[in-house]
């Protein structure tokens, strides 16, 4: 795991701590203390393991680059359909993104002819033709 990914994480863990625990918030030295020994143990944890971060941003990029527009929402939807169904012996690369978010594109026109034909079929006056 990279360092500052590390850095990154405690940082996040010791704010959440220190604004859950009255006690944390006012003291800053308390809460470096806090940040350092959760880096350190996350540091031991990931020691002899990887992983490979993507992240959202990594979804808006591949999205634009198709020049589509994708929610927050349908963004984290392609990263968890890229964790449950990657294959891992190829791993995931920007290919994967790319078809993540063509099936979800897909996925999403199947819905929205669905749903058109059942207001149409239930509700004829919003029919837009």
């Amino acid at each position: 795991m990279y360092s500052y990914t590390i850095d990154a994480m405690a940082k996040m863990i010791a704010e959440k701590l220190s604004t859950a625990y009255e006690g944390f918030s006012g003291d800053k030295r308390m809460c470096s203390d806090l940040q350092e020994y959760i880096r350190a143990t996350l540091s031991e944890f990931w020691e002899g393991k990887i992983a490979l971060i993507w992240e959202i941003e990594d979804v808006f990029t591949e999205a634009e680059n198709m020049g589509v527009k994708l929610t927050e929402e349908q963004a984290i939807e392609v990263l968890q359909v890229v964790l449950d169904h990657h294959d891992a012996t190829m791993g995931v690369s920007w290919t994967t993104l790319d078809c993540a978010i063509e099936d979800l594109l897909r996925e999403n026109k199947k819905h929205d002819r669905f749903c058109a034909a059942i207001t149409n079929d239930f509700f004829p006056e919003y029919d837009q033709d």
